[in-house]
């Protein structure tokens, strides 16, 4: 049990169900849980793969940032195509993330 992951996976879901609200989402759609779903993915990753030291506020800002963008792109994903996004906002938002932070940019190879 990891404390920090849980933290930064509230914090995803949060930002994202509130970007949700405030930007006027389909009441049903956040209701659902479908805004927070991949919130809380981003800040899961974020909390193993972008965070070297725990309980510092990088990691809290760049979650509540990427909660609100996979937010975003989840109903991007909906209105692009009938099938459902699921992960894929997810994947978008974390994967950016990853180009910009390289968080295994020192690592050697095994």
């Amino acid at each position: 049990s990891d404390p920090w992951l849980a933290v930064l996976a509230l914090v995803g879901c949060m930002s994202a169900t509130c970007t949700g609200n405030v930007a006027g989402f389909e009441p049903g759609f956040v209701q659902k849980g479908m805004a927070g779903y991949n919130g809380v993915l981003v800040g899961c990753a974020f909390a193993v793969f972008i965070s070297p030291d725990p309980w510092a506020w990088r990691p809290l800002v760049a979650t509540a940032v990427g909660g609100c963008f996979s937010a975003f792109v989840m109903v991007a994903c909906g209105a692009w195509s009938a099938c459902p996004a699921w992960t894929f906002p997810f994947n978008i938002v974390a994967l950016s993330a990853f180009l910009y932070a390289q968080p295994f940019g020192g690592a050697s190879p095994p």
